[in-house]
């Protein structure tokens, strides 16, 4: 663990550090960009909010994201306000590079208190990418028409707004279900690399950013927002 003052002056240097005009959107309440993030075992989400993440055994490896071991790797951030959606409109996802776990449930997004009442995201046992987002018509979950190359970048999104749950890979919609209500809420902390407790479901691989905004992107800006960022991990 790095020394009081050292940490202190860590987090001091990423309050100040410059973000992207996009990066203080009032709507993005979590970015967290590993690509370009320290190597400490603490510092501060990219956003408007400050987050305090909380590393644990996850290598920064200087090729596009942090390594995550699929055995106990994993980051945290506390619950907090902005992380639970109240409403009808949530979009959440993250760049990841799968390097194994064949045919097991392996989460790279979770925000829980032991349940599933609110938003998660994950390669499922059969391969493919997971959303589970839990409203008031219930849990809806299902699995990507596209198989994630082992060793490859991808770009995955979650979206709904209040009818329509929708799941883009790479910048283009995969796949939807409909749901309705408001989104699911818990005390519980958004964690990075498991599923809903420290030791369940983990991620094998690289996650290079994670996003989650309090409304539903369109898919102009899904579209975007990937082709500024797919330079970065060579996709």
């Amino acid at each position: 663990m790095r020394p009081t003052l050292e940490r202190t002056q860590l987090r001091q240097q990423l309050l100040t550090r410059p973000r992207p005009t996009w990066a203080l959107d009032p709507d993005l309440v979590l970015y967290l960009p590993f690509w370009n993030m320290p190597a400490g075992e603490s510092w501060l989400s990219q956003d408007a909010y400050g987050h305090t993440v909380t590393r644990v055994g996850a290598l920064a490896t200087g090729q596009g994201g942090w390594f995550f071991d699929g055995s106990d790797d994993y980051a945290t951030i506390p619950n907090a306000a902005p992380l639970n959606i109240t409403g009808t409109a949530i979009t959440f996802g993250a760049w990841v590079k799968v390097m194994g776990g064949a045919l097991t449930n392996r989460f790279f997004i979770s925000k829980s208190d032991g349940g599933w009442n609110a938003y998660h995201l994950s390669v499922g046992d059969a391969n493919g990418f997971r959303p589970h987002l839990y409203t008031g018509a219930g849990l809806t979950y299902w699995d990507s028409t596209i198989i994630p190359v082992v060793g490859a970048w991808n770009r995955v999104l979650v979206t709904y707004n209040g009818t329509q749950i929708q799941m883009y890979v790479n910048g283009s919609l995969d796949s939807s279900r409909a749901a309705t209500g408001n989104v699911g809420v818990n005390t519980g902390n958004l964690r990075v690399s498991t599923g809903r407790t420290i030791a369940e479901f983990p991620f094998n691989g690289y996650i290079g950013e994670v996003f989650v905004y309090k409304r539903a992107l369109t898919a102009l800006d899904i579209w975007n927002t990937f082709q500024q960022e797919r330079g970065r991990y060579g996709v």
